[in-house]
């Protein structure tokens, strides 16, 4: 009777852990959140922020959760990484309804206030439908949707493109705490007939004039040239048949000279 008892027993703690499991992966992956983010904070009441900065970062890529972006927004902030914090500032405070986001609201928006102080914001419009965006490098959307980006004080580069127009860019002098618009305007590629045409037409190669080695006074040379030649050789003929002719030639008796021998 006991062994009976006891299999039964144990064959109801079989189904409820089948049933009731104790954990499943979704709790066990909120669990390892809730730790980094705690050895977080530590590291941060301890003054080492480049390692809670690890820990949050780990947390939010496996969580993504509003508070997971708010500590490592916060993080960021404290190691003056601008863009970075604003954008996972902003991610926390976006329409979040999380309990510990409300209860910090204040401090977050007062952080993100600060961040953004200290970068300057980039406003891009375009007509062109589907040209892509890229500042400094880095793809950040696509036309027309008006686009939003913060970078830090400086020079930065807006390029746009679309398949078969020209690529657009301009460089903006960023400054802290100010907005700057920017404008994209994509011209049509010419057709590669028509584009080598106008090349050719708009694009000439110098020429340099040196009257001495121009063609027409080259030409006016050697036909000057040819012409003493040609008087030259008339002239010689001329001279050689005078004294050929009187070489040969053909002598008249004198009729008025006297002979002074006698005829044989």
């Amino acid at each position: 009777m006991a062994v009976r008892v006891q299999l039964f027993c144990l064959l109801l703690a079989t189904v409820a852990g089948l049933v009731f499991p104790g954990s499943t992966p979704s709790a066990e992956a909120a669990d390892r959140t809730e730790i980094l983010i705690r050895e977080g904070v530590e590291l941060r009441r301890q003054g080492k922020n480049l390692e809670a900065s690890q820990r949050f970062a780990k947390a939010y890529e496996q969580s993504h959760t509003p508070r997971a972006a708010a500590q490592l927004g916060l993080c960021e902030q404290a190691l003056e990484r601008w863009v970075d914090a604003d954008l996972h500032l902003s991610e926390a405070l976006a329409g979040s309804s999380e309990p510990w986001v409300a209860r910090k609201r204040k401090t977050l928006e007062a952080a993100l206030r600060k961040a953004r102080s200290m970068l300057s914001t980039i406003l891009v419009h375009g007509d062109h439908p589907n040209a892509q965006v890229h500042v400094n490098g880095e793809y950040v959307g696509n036309l027309p949707e008006e686009l939003k980006i913060r970078v830090l004080p400086g020079v930065s580069t807006v390029n746009g493109s679309a398949a078969g127009y020209a690529k657009f860019q301009i460089d903006v002098s960023a400054e802290a705490g100010k907005q700057h618009k920017v404008t994209i305007v994509l011209k049509p590629l010419l057709p590669e007939v028509s584009r080598e045409r106008s090349l050719s037409a708009t694009v000439q190669e110098p020429t340099v004039s040196t009257p001495a080695y121009s063609s027409a006074d080259t030409s006016t040379k050697t036909n000057h040239k040819w012409l003493w030649i040609g008087t030259g050789v008339v002239v010689a003929a001329a001279i050689v048949g005078i004294v050929v002719y009187a070489a040969s030639g053909t002598t008249y008796p004198d009729t008025n000279a006297t002979r002074d021998f006698p005829p044989r």
